[in-house]
């Protein structure tokens, strides 16, 4: 599957693997998704992101559905990365450990066997305040 050695991203054969792709907005427009991802294949891209939702918001998106988007990224050889976008702009820790560790590893087996298509934002932009009072906060800021 997909992993690091040293300051390289390689994919399950070894190579190193250079990100060239665009969002894919699955949980606001569903119906798009599949010609989305065919296209942008088309277009030359190796990835795409994903949005998905972990039910906090809007429908919990369904295995099945991930199970399709993943099945279109293999058939055009495109590397999935899946995100929750139920914490963007959010600073509660406890939001990650109840809704999106719990997503994810209900998952997990299917994320396994797809290793080499699929990298897991876990959850997506969640320092959103980026208020320096707080720890991990106060080293986004000086990162940026």
């Amino acid at each position: 599957g997909m992993h690091v050695e040293g300051n390289k991203l390689l994919d399950g054969n070894g190579n190193e693997f250079v990100f060239r792709g665009v969002n894919v907005p699955h949980e606001w427009f569903i119906e798009k998704t599949e010609s989305s991802i065919r296209d942008i294949a088309d277009l030359g891209a190796n990835s795409v992101r994903i949005v998905l939702s972990g039910g906090t918001y809007r429908a919990k998106t369904p295995i099945e559905e991930l199970e399709q988007i993943i099945a279109w990224c293999e058939e055009t050889g495109l590397v999935a990365v899946l995100e929750l976008h139920d914490f963007t702009g959010k600073d509660d820790p406890n939001m990650i450990l109840s809704t999106a560790v719990n997503y994810w590893t209900d998952i997990k087996d299917f994320l396994n066997a797809h290793k080499d298509y699929i990298i897991v934002n876990i959850a997506n932009e969640w320092i959103g305040s980026m208020e320096t009072g707080k720890p991990l906060g106060r080293y986004l800021c000086h990162c940026y």
